[in-house]
């Protein structure tokens, strides 16, 4: 049984995960699209290491270096299970480091609280510390986004613009593409709001090494006399009917 490799409950009335899955050490598959009744995931489930594609409410997800994990449309989902979800994006945000991105989405319009600095609307303003790259690994994003309808044909992505602002009003400024959900996961349509938690490498990597031909050492330096950091977001896809809430 540990051995076991694909686990196929689509359908069923399945309740809950067992806390003993933690024991299918090669589980690499699990579907349990259309179980609608899902209500619980155990806080083992997130010890599955060799987990590469999972299937949840319609929505099929696979990761390697970016790691996915899709809860859309999910309401039953209760408190214990949605903090386990968010302390495994938390995590995996703190394992991972520069070399990976970690997109994780699941109904709800709450931002958890180790999110620092937040505020409603779609830019966010922060405070850097003295030193503040010295141990720098990137920057994680909770998001709230309201959606009227989305369907499965529809690519959905977001882009942040940054700005850092030096002690004497000095800017530096670049825009990155952050992973939002494309058409190849297939969710029937996404409706009211979802939280969207985003660690991009790529914002590690523009602030360390800079674009290509860049002189890295003196585009770090520059981005460490840096004192405040603002965010804005904005939706790529503007025909969507959905906004921005926080």
């Amino acid at each position: 049984m540990e051995n076991l490799e694909t686990l196929d409950l689509k359908g069923t009335s399945i309740k809950e995960l067992p806390s003993s899955i933690d024991r299918l050490t090669q589980l690499s598959l699990l579907h349990l699209g259309n179980c609608e009744a899902i209500a619980s995931l155990p806080h083992s489930f997130f010890s599955l290491t060799s987990l590469s594609a999972l299937v949840l409410s319609v929505v099929e997800v696979e990761w390697s270096t970016t790691q996915s994990f899709a809860y859309s449309n999910c309401w039953k989902l209760d408190e214990v299970a949605r903090v386990n979800i968010i302390a495994n994006a938390q995590l995996r945000i703190q394992w991972d480091g520069i070399g990976a991105s970690v997109n994780i989405w699941l109904s709800g319009s709450e931002i958890p609280k180790w999110f620092n600095d937040q505020n409603e609307g779609s830019i966010v303003t922060m405070e850097l510390p003295p030193n503040w790259c010295s141990k720098f690994l990137g920057f994680g994003f909770g998001i709230v986004v309201a959606f009227n309808d989305y369907y499965d044909y529809i690519r959905f992505d977001l882009e942040c613009k940054c700005k850092f602002e030096t002690v004497d009003g000095d800017c530096n400024e670049f825009d990155v593409s952050l992973y939002g959900l494309d058409s190849e996961y297939k969710p029937k349509s996404l409706c009211l709001d979802h939280l969207f938690v985003l660690y991009n490498h790529r914002m590690c990597a523009m602030v360390i090494q800079g674009d290509d031909g860049d002189d890295g050492d003196h585009r770090f330096s520059t981005y460490q006399s840096c004192h405040k950091a603002s965010s804005e977001f904005s939706l790529l896809n503007e025909d969507l009917d959905c906004k921005l809430k926080k």
